[in-house]
Order: structure tokens, then sequence, then C-alpha cells
């Protein structure tokens, strides 16, 4: 769903890099740690078979070396995927939880140049992750991670609508979700005033590296005194 107005420019946007785990496939990982498992016990049942308890021992501390190396590495990929969360697929979004799929909203941000911080928590009043844009507006979002066939409904939008701009002093309200939105959410959204990114939208975002603001259609504001005019990009 596209709201907002298509006027003016877009926000300077960041890049992240990548390390090797952040780079590869997410089940290559666990598939060569599997594999590497197998092959260490068939080796030490032959080496046990003809050396004995020495051999198993050393075998043993061999073994328990190799997974906590694989375990480094997928701890490494999930810190890549929370903290450079460029060219993230929709399958690894799936996988991460509340928390890390609000820093991995949050790194989004902060890729298209929002100076963004995760604020969810306990008590959060309907903001997950709170920034200011290139332009000074303040972004307030609520990020909704769910499963891929639920839906988030109008309550949501109608928590976001009421505290966003009272509490959190919003100009823009998002909701951001990997599953996708209610009728009635849809409808009801314009009214609210909030942008709504579905699972398609969040594709788009995360893994073909289009700026929000360009897939919502949301442009520079126009000017509103002198404290807009000599503003310039984070």
């Amino acid at each position: 769903m596209v709201l907002g107005n298509r006027a003016g420019g877009r926000p300077h946007r960041r890049g992240f890099g990548k390390d090797w785990a952040a780079a590869l496939p997410w089940w290559v990982l666990p598939l060569l740690g599997l594999a590497l498992v197998l092959l260490l016990m068939k080796g030490l049942a032959v080496l046990v078979a003809r050396a004995g308890w020495p051999i198993l021992l050393g075998g043993g501390a061999l073994a328990v070396t190799a997974a906590a190396a694989v375990v480094r590495g997928l701890r490494q990929r999930r810190h890549a995927l929370v903290q450079g969360p460029a060219g993230l697929s929709l399958p690894e979004i799936d996988s991460l939880g509340h928390r890390q799929f609000e820093e991995a909203v949050c790194g989004l941000l902060q890729r298209d140049g929002v100076r963004a911080e995760r604020v969810g928590g306990a008590g959060d009043q309907g903001a997950d992750v709170i920034g200011i844009d290139a332009w000074g507006r303040r972004v307030v979002v609520q990020c909704k991670h769910t499963t891929v066939a639920a839906k988030v409904g109008d309550q949501v939008l109608q928590v976001v609508s009421g505290t966003a701009r009272p509490i959190h002093r919003a100009d823009l309200a998002v909701v951001v979700t990997n599953g996708g939105f209610t009728r009635n959410a849809l409808k009801n959204a314009s009214d609210y005033g909030t942008l709504l990114v579905d699972r398609q939208l969040l594709e788009r975002w995360a893994t073909g590296g289009e700026s929000l603001y360009k897939l919502l259609g949301v442009g520079a504001p126009a000017p509103r005194g002198r404290w807009r005019t000599g503003f310039r990009n984070p």
C-alpha cells in the first residue's frame, strides 16, 4: 500500500558492510556444521577401533572445538542480520525474534539516512523505533513480527494513531510487518494518518535495497520556517 505525497527528494543513504557469514545463504552454515559433525564421528569411530581411548579423548576435544566454531559463525550471522540488514531475505526476516525484527527495521532506517533508535519494550506505548529523518521529521515505527499468514488488525493502527503524535510527537507514523493487514486496517490507515509496510513492501525495502520513503511515496516537506531551511542530511 502506498500512502503519502510524492513531491520532493529523498534522504541521504548509508550502507553497511557484510562479513563472511552474512554473505552466505541462511541454510549453508547449519548444513556445513552437520556435515562436519558426521565426518568427525565417522573418523572417531575408525580411530577408536584402532587406537582406543586416548584417540577418543583427543578427537572429542577436536569435535568440541569444531562445534564451537560453527556456533560462533551462526552468532556472527545473526548479529550481521540485525546490525547490517542490507540484502535481508524474507525467510531470514521470518526467522528473527520480535526484538531482532525491531533492530533490523531500525538498521534499515539507518541505511536510508534516518537517525533511528530502537525503543521497543514494556510500556513502549506503540513505538518500537523512533528516528529523525534528513529533513528533521520525527518518524515513529511500530513493528509487528508475525507468522507469514497472520494479519495486523485495525486495533494496532488505533493504538499507533492514539500515541504516535500526542505522546511521541511523530511527524510520520509507520507500521511495519512481515505479514499483512486486515481489510479494515487497509481501509482506515489513511484516516489514522498511518503508513503501512506489508510483506511485499518489506521485501523490496530489505532485499532490494529501495528507500522506504520512495516505496511509500514520502517526499521532502514544504519549508515551514527558518529552522528547516538550513537542515542538512545526517
